[in-house]
């Protein structure tokens, strides 16, 4: 017996192909990542410890990037009011206080030296990125 394989739709680049999961690509990856955002706080709230508490930071800066990087409009506007919440949230039931604290203080300080480096460009480039996310189109 003869075996035949018949490939249709060849792609010849990967990032040809799309999937879509509902309305849209990122919109989905951003609901998603904000939804996650809520147990990272808890975990940095129930944490004790530096080193332990870092590494819950580091997974919230790597979902506001995420959130950033999808483009989504609601997952951008959603995300941050989430944000500022937990933020706030957290600080009234952390069990460690003066971790926490310490780590808002730095975020607030790497911000203030960063738009200090940047001078004019900072506000060009938010300027920027809001009118290219809001204003052309996206998602």
């Amino acid at each position: 017996t003869y075996e035949y394989f018949h490939v249709f739709n060849q792609t010849k680049n990967i990032l040809d192909i799309w999937f879509w999961l509902g309305w849209g690509l990122c919109n989905e990856a951003g609901i998603m990542l904000c939804l996650c955002i809520p147990f990272s706080f808890y975990l940095i709230s129930k944490t004790e410890g530096f080193s332990k508490m870092l590494f819950q930071h580091i997974k919230v800066i790597i979902y506001i990037a995420g959130i950033i990087f999808t483009t989504s409009r609601g997952a951008i506007l959603f995300g941050s009011v989430e944000i500022l919440t937990l933020i706030i949230a957290t600080f009234f039931i952390a069990k460690d206080k003066k971790s926490y604290v310490k780590f808002i203080l730095a975020y607030v300080i790497v911000l203030l030296v960063t738009f200090a480096m940047m001078n004019k460009h900072a506000i060009k480039i938010i300027e920027d990125a809001y009118n290219h996310i809001f204003y052309n189109k996206y998602n």
